[in-house]
């Protein structure tokens, strides 16, 4: 026995997931295009909806929001007819790559966040009206949520011996997906790209300076994106670790409880028949 999450909360978040995350990428789409900034690498540019459309796609971040709506919608659906869904999508071992990945660009963003404050330098997101109101929903409000949810009313106990051999491999496919698009369209880009190849131009095969294997070297590249798989792994193991720990005491404090109550039951039975 553990403590449920009330049905009206539970539903508020998964509706708050398929919502709120989808909405982040369209406002940014349509308002680019709307009302442009002139800041590089893409500009003016983006009123052209392609560039727009494309320069949302290079992030990480965008990805991780359109696979939180996927989730939001998938158990928004399974809320209602349990059965309509693979259970492999709506259990815990699912929620915790979603949470796994969505620590890490939460932790990327807002450091990054952080050092441009710090520094003085142009913030990122925070250039427009709509930019800070999709980075504060995006990259603040809904990761946290994502891990208060996580914590406070966990799924169930997956053995962590179990979790690294039997489910931790799917914290790689989303990232695999994401790392073998954003090597493609950067080699494309360096062989293929038409014009001037200058970052004011829209220039931008990397949409990180640390996997510009150009600059840093083959090397250190293939060195990062090893370590990112390795780093994405330890994070979920700790999450599924912990949650299990938070699990374990919410049923020792309801099973604890449970003994007093039939006990004052039994009393009453007793006093009944005197």
């Amino acid at each position: 026995m553990k403590y449920k999450l009330p049905k009206k909360l539970e539903l508020g978040f998964y509706l708050w997931l398929a919502i709120v995350p989808i909405f982040c990428i369209g406002l940014d789409l349509i308002l680019s295009i709307t009302n442009p900034v002139d800041v590089p690498p893409f500009g003016l540019r983006t009123r052209d909806f392609d560039i727009s459309f494309m320069a949302q796609s290079i992030y990480l971040s965008v990805w991780v929001g359109a696979l939180t709506s996927i989730y939001g919608i998938i158990n928004t659906i399974a809320f209602f007819k349990p059965d309509a869904m693979p259970k492999w999508v709506v259990n815990k071992n699912f929620f915790t790559a979603l949470i796994a990945v969505t620590f890490v660009q939460f932790l990327v963003y807002n450091l990054n966040l952080i050092y441009q404050k710090s520094t003085n330098k142009q913030t990122i997101g925070f250039n427009t009206w709509y930019n800070i109101i999709k980075s504060i929903l995006e990259h603040m409000l809904t990761p946290i949520l994502m891990f208060t949810f996580y914590y406070l009313f966990p799924k169930s106990i997956v053995k962590d011996k179990d979790y690294m051999k039997k489910y931790s491999w799917l914290n790689y496919i989303f990232l695999t997906m994401y790392v073998t698009f954003a090597i493609t369209r950067a080699a494309l880009e360096i062989k293929y790209y038409p014009g001037a190849r200058d970052e004011s131009m829209g220039y931008n095969p990397f949409p990180y300076p640390q996997l510009d294997w150009q600059k840093v070297g083959v090397g250190v590249f293939i060195v990062g994106i090893i370590g990112l798989y390795v780093a994405l792994w330890l994070i979920a193991v700790f999450f599924n670790y912990t949650s299990n720990l938070v699990y374990a005491k919410q049923n020792n404090l309801a099973n604890e409880k449970k003994p007093r109550k039939v006990a004052k039951d039994s009393k009453k039975r007793t006093k009944n028949i005197e």
